[in-house]
């Protein structure tokens, strides 16, 4: 069994036209209280060949995560295990990892000296859009045509199946967020004041090097259109939905934040600031279930645009600000606890190829 992950398994939802989702056989979100969702986080193993012998590597990649993954991604710490201290003859080695609290000091260093990083929930606000599609000189950074692959048939099953989330389970997220929670609000508390969105400062194109042959003008970059939700699937549902009637459930000078300074300094490895080198390549870290589909897309026009390489990581641990001398850094985010819900609604749970996905075999949110 794969790790479990959301109400249902997205391969199901897309591929399987006889799986009927209903709330019997979704997950419930009170299960969802740990760093996988509903496991604790591991990393795999790396093997390399050398002249001498093999080499094992720890390969951090966290695609699925409810507690604390900001904090997570952007330290990229692998668990370890030890021998007790006084084992016995059957004993079993202890799983050990950094304390979140240190995770947590490690990510915050981390993601401040990142140039620019977006919230999410502030692209509902004109002038904020304004102010940061002036500072990467391009427009669309509100765009929202672009969807994951699952998220339309996933949505459009919960606007149908809603989900409920109790008071206790919502409380109980929050306080194992936390940690997150404090550093989002680290971050993003300053644009309470709304002169600071109108200082972000415009694109300073002196600060950049653009290389001509592989820019473009920002209206020739174009993607594969919008996904639409497939007809059959929505007649599929609907006549599942007539047909039984699903029971509700009873269960230079650093700046203070990027968010609200963005800017075009370059992050060295002493930990200073700089801006005589010019960036070639514009960096962006796309924190899972917070929107980053539509504004990946986005930061790849800016690119284009503005004649710069582009990079795009997820799942792995973040990109090091100063860690190369040509490199801004972009990030997003999102509220906590309102993105580990969406990371559970919109994601799956994997059955064996021999046991049917039913409510007696999912877990529930409270053990995510």
């Amino acid at each position: 069994m794969h790790i479990d992950e959301g109400r249902w398994d997205c391969d199901q939802l897309v591929k399987n036209r006889t799986f009927i989702p209903t709330k019997q056989n979704a997950q419930s979100i009170t299960n969802w209280d740990r760093h996988f969702g509903f496991d604790e986080s591991w990393c795999s193993t790396h093997i390399t060949n050398s002249t001498s012998k093999p080499k094992i590597h720890k390969l951090f990649r966290m695609g699925k995560c409810a507690v604390n993954c900001y904090s997570q991604w952007f330290t990229g710490s692998c668990p370890w295990w030890t021998t007790p201290k006084h084992p016995g003859p059957n004993y079993r080695p202890l799983r050990r990892e950094i304390p979140m609290t240190q995770q947590y000091q490690i990510a915050k260093n981390k993601i401040f000296k990142y140039n620019a990083i977006i919230i999410m929930e502030k692209l509902q606000d004109k002038q904020y859009v304004r102010s940061m599609e002036r500072f990467f000189g391009v427009p669309g950074i509100d765009e929202t045509k672009f969807s994951p692959w699952c998220q339309a048939e996933s949505h459009y099953v919960n606007q149908h199946i809603p989900l409920t989330i109790d008071n206790s389970t919502y409380k109980r997220l929050t306080v194992l967020n936390k940690l997150d929670i404090q550093l989002y609000h680290e971050i993003s508390d300053c644009l309470e004041d709304e002169e600071v969105v109108d200082n972000i400062p415009s694109w300073d194109s002196t600060r950049f090097e653009m290389n001509e042959t592989i820019q473009l003008n920002h209206t020739h970059v174009t993607f594969p259109c919008c996904y639409n939700l497939p007809m059959e699937f929505k007649r599929r549902f609907n006549n599942s939905m007539e047909l039984s009637k699903v029971e509700e459930d009873e269960e230079g000078e650093v700046p203070s934040s990027p968010v609200c300074k963005p800017h075009f300094q370059l992050a060295l490895p002493n930990g200073t600031w700089t801006t005589n080198i010019k960036f070639k390549r514009l960096y962006f870290y796309h924190s899972r279930k917070a929107g980053g589909t539509n504004l990946k897309r986005y930061l790849q026009k800016v690119t284009a645009h503005h004649g710069l390489k582009f990079k795009a990581e997820e799942f792995t641990v973040a990109e090091e600000p100063g860690s190369r001398q040509d490199t801004f850094y972009v990030t997003h985010m999102r509220e906590p606890v309102a993105r580990s819900i969406s990371h559970f609604k919109c994601k799956y749970i994997m059955c064996q190829s021999h046991v049917c996905c039913s409510y007696s075999h999912m877990p529930h949110i409270r053990a995510f």
